[in-house]
Formats: C-alpha cells, sequence, structure tokens
C-alpha cells in the first residue's frame, strides 16, 4: 500500500499514471469559483458561456476586462439573440463585476419566454456591480430587463 503525505503529492503521484480525466476535473476545480477564482470576460461569446459551459458556472465569478460589441448577437440562434444568463429554477448566484465597462448593442428577441434580460434570473445571494449597457433590444413575455429580467439578488 502505497502512503500519501500531502494532497499534491497524491495528485502528482495520480498524474503521472496518465489519468487524462483526473487532469480535467482538478483543472475544473481549480479554474472554477472553488478557490474563489475570477474569470475574466473579454468578448461576448465568452460571456454567453456562463451557465452553458461547465467552466463558466452560475455560481462562479466574473469580471469584464474591456468594453463588448454584441451587435453580432442579433444572428444567434436563429433570431432568438443572447440566450440570458440564469433561468428561473436555474438562477445566476455568482458574482459579476462589469468593472465600469459596457456592453453595447446587445440583443435578446425571445417574445414566448419570461424572466428575459442580460441576466434572465438574479437569484439569492447573486450579485451584479459596476456595469453598463447601451442600446439594448431586448423582447421577452414577462419579467423583462435590458440588464435582469428578475432580481433576488443584488445589483450595485
Amino acid at each position: 500500500m502505497e502512503t500519501i503525505s500531502s494532497f499534491s503529492t497524491y495528485t502528482q503521484s495520480v498524474l503521472s499514471r496518465g489519468s487524462g480525466v483526473l487532469s480535467y476535473i482538478i483543472c475544473l476545480f481549480l479554474c472554477t469559483s472553488a478557490f474563489g477564482v475570477v474569470m475574466q470576460i473579454s468578448g461576448i461569446e465568452e460571456l454567453q458561456k456562463i451557465g452553458n459551459d461547465a467552466v463558466y458556472p452560475l455560481n462562479g465569478k466574473y469580471e469584464l476586462t474591456q468594453d463588448i460589441d454584441a451587435s453580432d448577437t442579433i444572428n444567434w440562434n436563429s433570431g432568438a439573440g443572447f440566450k440570458p444568463i440564469g433561468a428561473e429554477g436555474n438562477s445566476f448566484v455568482g458574482k459579476f463585476d462589469g468593472k465600469g465597462y459596457k456592453i453595447t448593442d446587445l440583443y435578446i428577441y425571445r417574445s414566448g419566454e419570461t424572466y428575459i434580460g442580460l441576466f434572465g434570473y438574479l437569484g439569492e445571494g447573486g450579485e451584479v456591480k459596476s456595469i453598463k449597457l447601451e442600446n439594448c433590444w431586448i423582447v421577452g413575455n414577462y419579467y423583462v430587463g435590458c440588464l435582469v429580467g428578475h432580481n433576488v439578488g443584488s445589483i450595485t
């Protein structure tokens, strides 16, 4: 039986045996909010990954690194545009800091859906701060806003 003196030694031991799956799990663990790592967002494609990609969880910490031109969203999802971040039952409960940057020309057309906005549903404990939106075109059924469709979190 092998004795392991630390997590680091254990990790190196397992990785040296060629476990690709474990490597991915460790990377996922280290790259998400488990250690409070802030994910930097520099484009509209990265922003759309929040809640739609395992590396960008709805409980993660994010910050913008520059202004974002979202004009291409008019061509996304067969005309429906940007998919809101978070939904009822699967809300955004992470931290998002816009750092004073702005998102321009965001397009969302989801006339039959509720909780529509850049953040569709900001859940309890979720935070959005220091972000500017300009020239947004947002259409939804109920609970519609440019920044947030429904909010039980914090916006500053």
